[in-house]
């Protein structure tokens, strides 16, 4: 077999099922031999990462990770690939137990947004889980390259974590009026962009009338997939 790159998902499997889709489709391939090469473990008995974030005494989900990574490492892939944006707040850690590089999507996004036109101190919104805002992964970036991050309040992410956790996680009709909503709020709170900063934010970016997202949109698990097909193209 030619080099190829491995993917950990099932982090949700809705949202693997959108990355897969977005890496064939967008790919370029025209027959099956141009297809990229890849290996996916769909591990959807990782435990929730948001509740171990937040509550030190549920399952942890460091050793699953771990585990699933060392089996696909044992593989010998050129790189792997962790579409889950919460996972990545125990990225150092579960990193220095495998030996391909892993790609880290919450870099990738925030250097987006850097090489954007949008200017040094702009408000940029965040939409992720509260595993994710609580650990200030995206925030610190932010603030890092001179963006203010703007967090959402109490009523913003119990929107954020319905469209998450009980819109598409479980498996439901997609709510795109209630997504559409969101990002107004995020545009009346002033925000230039925001950040779809859970993977499950980006299957309603995927199925979205671009028209009525009525706010310049970076897609953390867009950004990582276009940066795998990159890379995955440099492999055939």
């Amino acid at each position: 077999m030619k080099k190829f790159f491995a993917i950990l998902g099932g982090m949700g499997s809705i949202s693997t099922e959108n990355f897969i889709h977005g890496l064939n489709k967008y790919c370029g391939a025209k027959d099956d031999q141009e297809f990229l090469n890849y290996i996916l473990f769909n591990n959807a008995s990782i435990p929730d990462r948001t509740n171990y974030i937040l509550d030190k005494t549920a399952d942890n989900p460091i050793p699953v990770l771990t585990k699933s990574l060392k089996m696909l490492d044992s593989l010998q892939p050129s790189f792997i690939v962790m579409p889950c944006n919460s996972a990545h707040v125990f990225f150092d850690e579960i990193k220095s137990n495998i030996k391909a590089p892993l790609i880290n999507m919450i870099d990738l996004a925030v250097e987006k947004i850097n090489e954007s036109d949008i200017k040094d101190g702009a408000r940029i919104g965040i939409a992720a889980t509260q595993g994710t805002i609580y650990s200030k992964t995206y925030e610190t970036s932010l603030l890092k390259y001179g963006y203010e991050p703007f967090i959402p309040d109490n009523e913003l992410q119990a929107k954020i974590t319905y469209l998450i956790y009980d819109n598409i996680k479980a498996n439901k009709e997609i709510d795109l009026e209630s997504y559409y909503e969101m990002l107004d709020i995020f545009k009346n709170n002033g925000c230039q962009a925001v950040i779809l900063g859970c993977t499950e934010m980006s299957v309603f970016h995927s199925n979205a009338d671009n028209g009525k997202e009525k706010i310049l949109i970076f897609d953390a698990d867009r950004i990582l997939l276009e940066e795998t097909i990159k890379k995955g193209k440099a492999l055939n």
